[in-house]
């Protein structure tokens, strides 16, 4: 059980009271928060996908392997690595990966995107729909 928490990281709170997340919905917001972090600069250490350092690289095949490994990496502290699919798209300075996370029942998948600007202005997540 965790709080729930938006896409800018910020508490939900609705009625001076705080939303709580369990199950499935907790598990996808803490592969949000590992993909949004670098190891050792969270609650827990070596917890983070360290994306950040891509920050900077060329975009080519080579970033982008290693952004998917990153992704693979981290998040194979709570999931599967046989249920994360990352797709990779490259465009001028910016690369964005779609992460697929299969869902407890199997059938499905959550969604999010993670777009890394590699010039400097950061990292930002869209969180997404079940698919």
């Amino acid at each position: 059980m965790d709080f729930l928490i938006d896409n800018k990281g910020e508490l939900i709170i609705e009625e001076k009271n705080l939303n709580i997340c369990e199950g499935e919905k907790e598990k996808v917001q803490a592969a949000y928060c590992i993909c949004k972090s670098i190891s050792n600069d969270w609650f827990i250490d070596k917890l983070g996908a360290d994306l950040e350092e891509i920050i900077g690289m060329p975009n080519n095949k080579f970033s982008k392997e290693i952004g998917e490994k990153k992704i693979i990496s981290s998040l194979s502290s709570i999931y599967d690595s046989n249920d994360i699919y990352v797709e990779a798209v490259q465009e001028n300075n910016i690369m964005e990966y779609t992460v697929y996370l299969k869902t407890e029942d199997g059938f499905s998948s959550n969604k999010f995107k993670i777009t890394i600007d590699l010039l400097g202005y950061g990292i930002s997540i869209d969180r997404g729909e079940k698919q």
